[in-house]
């Protein structure tokens, strides 16, 4: 199932998530003038969708790939390879999640900046924005995120992080980790403004 936003005037998201524990998958969502998907609810998981491309184009979103606004627990990907979603060609950031009441949200198993084929597809700032996002895992040994290609840095974090980790990301490089796939700016950036 496509969601294609071609037609819609003004803002509009692809799909707003405005209550908890929901899950979405296996959706394609393009071409909205707003965020592929926007979430102001808890305990949501989305997983293995096509965001910003049909899998061979760019199609892209005018603003965030995924937006979390001040909420908990949500997941975006998963723990099998295949829950991960691929998030590309964003006008914003590929993945954003933002708010003083933020926390415990996960980034598992993603392809951010990259389509499921390894044609590199960059989101416009960075792969995955963190501000006051605290408690966040971008990534878990073997659960990592493929994040290259993108327009500003592969990771930037600002704010209250606190216990936040990131680990077993492939940042700036094609699928094997071998060969360079840049981003544009730094692979990992953490600042407290």
């Amino acid at each position: 199932c496509t969601l294609d936003g071609y037609y819609l005037p003004g803002k509009g998201d692809g799909l707003r998530i405005e209550t908890n524990n929901c899950t979405v998958s296996g959706l394609g969502i393009q071409r909205f003038p707003g965020n592929g998907i926007y979430i102001s609810g808890d305990g949501n998981t989305i997983r293995a969708c096509s965001i910003g491309t049909d899998g061979n184009t760019a199609l892209p979103n005018g603003e965030h790939g995924i937006f979390v606004f001040g909420r908990t627990a949500n997941i975006i990907g998963g723990l099998m390879d295949a829950d991960g979603n691929a998030i590309c060609a964003s006008g914003g950031n590929g993945v954003l999640i933002q708010g003083p009441a933020a926390s415990g949200n996960r980034v598992l198993n993603n392809r951010i900046g990259m389509d499921r084929n390894g044609i590199p597809r960059g989101n416009k700032w960075h792969g995955i924005c963190l501000v006051d996002a605290q408690d966040t895992k971008v990534g878990e040994p073997a659960r990592g995120n493929w994040i290259s290609a993108n327009g500003k840095g592969g990771i930037y974090g600002g704010g209250n992080l606190n216990s936040t980790t990131i680990q077993g990301n492939l940042i700036g490089t094609d699928i094997t980790g071998f060969f360079g796939e840049a981003n544009a700016e730094c692979g990992i950036e953490l600042t407290y403004v």
